[in-house]
């Protein structure tokens, strides 16, 4: 099986954690965590008021729901580009 830890690179503090999950998960790999902000600012990102669906959603998403999503996304992007049956996604905290 194959392990997926999402990682913000300057995240000095959760480099422990990182560390550990790699000495423990099955064939890990870490993955870059997308910064929301980063993402919304270049235009990566088609934001919606959130009313698009029943029920609506009340408050707008923060950049860091937005940064946690796609490096969801992300990971779900390389199990399919790397043809895995299947991986387990962990994030570094």
């Amino acid at each position: 099986m194959h392990s997926l830890i999402i990682h913000l690179a300057n995240s000095s503090k959760r480099a422990g954690n990182v560390a550990a999950l790699l000495k423990v998960l099955p064939e890990p790999e870490v993955v870059d965590a997308v910064i929301g902000q980063d993402a919304i600012i270049r235009g990566d990102v088609a934001l919606r008021d959130g009313n698009l669906h029943r029920p609506i959603y009340p408050f707008p998403l923060s950049p860091g729901e937005v940064g946690c999503f796609l490096s969801h996304r992300a990971c779900w992007q390389r199990i399919v580009d790397q043809d895995l049956p299947y991986a387990l996604i962990v994030e570094d905290d």
